[in-house]
């Protein structure tokens, strides 16, 4: 799937271009496109595990082409549906 922008020089990227999983209908990777429709970066999903049920990147890498740079966001550990006990959301707690 394609996405352009209306004013692709009023944006960030100039054009995306997503790759998705048909069977499982999750997003896989993203080409980006600077203004000049030349390929900046590549977004992938490099490990998928499905986790209580839920589909989870457990591995992410971001790749400029342009500068020959990466980046990389391992999940090691996830827990969904947690018991998080709502005094943590008060304001002292979240400003540490």
């Amino acid at each position: 799937m394609e996405a352009t922008p209306k004013v692709p020089e009023e944006e960030l990227y100039g054009k995306s271009v997503f790759a998705i999983d048909p069977q499982e209908r999750v997003l896989m990777r993203t080409q980006f496109f600077d203004a000049h429709g030349k390929l900046l970066k590549v977004w992938t999903v490099d490990q998928l595990e499905k986790i209580d049920g839920v589909l989870t990147p457990r591995k992410q890498t971001m790749k400029n082409v342009q500068e020959g740079t990466e980046s990389t966001l391992e999940i090691n550990e996830i827990e969904y549906n947690a018991d998080i006990p709502d005094d943590l959301f008060q304001r002292s707690q979240l400003g540490r």
